[in-house]
């Protein structure tokens, strides 16, 4: 983990090396070194140079990535936009270029583009049929869609989730998200009975504590007060 200590060895070994491939690797690897460092502007600038240098690189979608993923995390958002999108139109077929559409929504969130994050997300789902990414991609839409205040339609995609992944991480999110969405349509009853479902088929769950509360809220209310002792105990 001495990363600094390590990217300028590879500068040196860039330098010292005369096989086009051993110095590739180290001008890459000097890079990878940097963006471990959270030096992303000095990371960014060697990716550049490995794409000037070797630009028929078969790493050039990675790289290509990796500095869109350094111009992201400078805030630089139109130039990771393209970098890539540039992936996602020249390498296709790539696992990278399902990452990209994803990264792409996820930047998007990042700064409330809501709109925008469902366009990526339905992207990856139409183009992408059978990416590994179905599940993320699927509950990032429905997450995008809840925040757009579209609760029914963000419920079904929750749902969806559910029933397409069952026992993932994914599936747990988005059957605690199905009861906030029941709750916020007026659908209450059918929103405790999803409340309680979850908490038998997630029990340690990092929402149990947050479902229980709202569980004990409910009967507080309804005048089960026997019931919400026991929840709130």
């Amino acid at each position: 983990n001495r990363y600094a200590e390590a990217a300028t060895t590879f500068e040196k070994a860039y330098v010292a090396l005369t096989d086009p491939g051993a110095r590739e690797l180290a001008l890459t690897k000097e890079a990878d070194s940097h963006f471990a460092n959270g030096q992303y502007k000095l990371a960014e600038e060697v990716y550049s140079r490995v794409r000037a240098e070797f630009p028929g690189s078969l790493q050039m979608p990675a790289v290509r990535y990796q500095q869109g993923e350094c111009l992201a995390r400078l805030s630089d958002w139109a130039a990771a936009e393209k970098a890539f999108r540039f992936i996602v139109g020249n390498w296709p077929t790539n696992s990278l270029a399902d990452r990209s559409l994803m990264r792409l929504a996820s930047m998007r969130e990042s700064r409330g583009q809501w709109e925008e994050a469902l366009e990526a997300y339905d992207e990856l789902m139409t183009s992408r049929p059978k990416s590994d990414l179905l599940g993320p991609a699927l509950l990032g839409r429905a997450m995008a869609k809840y925040r757009l205040a579209r609760f029914g339609e963000a419920r079904a995609d929750y749902e969806k989730v559910c029933a397409d992944f069952p026992k993932t991480v994914w599936a747990e999110q988005a059957s605690y998200m199905q009861g906030w969405c029941d709750y916020l349509l007026g659908n209450t009853k059918q929103a405790v009975q999803v409340c309680t479902q979850f908490l038998v088929d997630f029990p340690d769950s990092k929402w149990v504590p947050d479902v229980t509360f709202w569980l004990g809220e409910y009967q507080y209310n309804i005048g089960a007060h026997a019931d919400a002792e026991a929840t709130f105990i």
